[in-house]
């Protein structure tokens, strides 16, 4: 393990796959590296018959991308965001800056930026934009971050903490598709008496989850039998809508965030390390069933577990991924 963490330090000279490689040193995203691949516009020592999926060792492949050759040292600069998404507007980029998608904020922010999850088009609050991919997967790893969201619920009398649909929401809740899903806190922010045009008193629950399933407290709502008129998110990890200086952010608007912003995040999500680590855990996990493969990858990977003094049964402990 304090070989491991030592050699963490070195993440560049990690093997990983090409189009891991090609996102650590350029600003194109995965569909555009599918494309410059299938265009021949990237060789990997002299070849251009390449997959996706080969594994690239930075310390003896040369990559070159329209003939100029890339490596992620020096690293590239990554840039982060806070957007707070109106509604009618999906969490896409179609390339046209005059439809319902993200493009109008995206052709303004630095190249390669995309948004981390997504939020559907009702739904109104924030979005975490960057250009850092390792962010984006730590993040979206399943149980990291908390999401904090505010719930307008709709019923004919206020809904408070002891009602049985709230509290089942902290709970086991069983959705349709027969998955599970649980909230991490539940709160009431606010109630609001129904007027004389809504009929209806509408409770401001605050909930916190930390998973990032397809419509997933929309999907919580419907299983625990509420009336969610409106979802509204304001936290993901420690980035708010509210700046550090106190001013709330509009929607419709983008904030950077402060670099103090972004390493408290990227503690939040495991830290840099846990990433790196990953990937050669990741590697490990292909040696291990590939056990009697002898063909040139798992030969490559095995010299290189040998040079750096680490052996495979050190990264057990990790969960096995496919190296990134």
């Amino acid at each position: 393990l304090h070989q491991m963490q030592n050699f963490v330090m070195r993440a560049g000279e990690i093997p990983v796959l090409l189009k891991k490689y090609l996102a650590d040193c350029t600003y194109l995203k995965y569909n555009e590296i599918e494309n410059v691949l299938a265009d021949g516009r990237v060789a990997v020592n002299g070849s251009r018959k390449l997959s996706p999926k080969m594994m690239i060792f930075p310390q003896e492949d040369a990559v070159h991308l329209d003939d100029r050759q890339i490596s992620p040292d020096p690293p590239l600069k990554r840039s982060y965001f806070a957007f707070h998404k109106p509604a009618g507007f999906e969490s896409i980029l179609t390339g046209r800056s005059g439809d319902k998608s993200l493009d109008r904020w995206m052709m303004t922010l630095p190249q390669g930026i995309s948004n981390i999850g997504r939020l559907d088009k009702a739904t109104t609050g924030l979005l975490i934009l960057t250009n850092d991919g390792d962010l984006n997967h730590a993040i979206r790893i399943k149980g990291n971050v908390t999401k904090e969201y505010a719930l307008t619920l709709q019923e004919k009398q206020a809904i408070d903490l002891d009602d049985s649909r709230i509290q089942s929401l902290l709970q086991d809740v069983k959705l349709e598709d027969g998955s599970i899903a649980k909230a991490t806190s539940i709160s009431i922010a606010t109630v609001v008496p129904p007027t004389e045009r809504w009929g209806f008193t509408q409770t401001i629950v605050h909930l916190g989850i930390s998973e990032g399933s397809y419509h997933i407290v929309r999907r919580m709502c419907r299983a625990a039998h509420l009336r969610l008129a409106h979802l509204h998110r304001f936290r993901v990890g420690n980035i708010s809508l509210m700046a550090p200086d106190g001013t709330l952010l509009p929607e419709g608007s983008i904030r950077e965030l402060t670099s103090e912003e972004v390493e408290d995040l990227w503690r939040i999500a495991g830290g840099r390390d846990q990433i790196a680590m990953r990937r050669i855990s990741g590697l490990a996990g292909m040696l291990r069933r590939s056990e009697n493969t002898l063909d040139d990858t798992c030969v490559r990977i095995r010299r290189w577990f040998a040079e750096s003094n680490i052996t495979p049964d050190q990264c057990s402990f990790f969960e096995e991924i496919e190296p990134d």
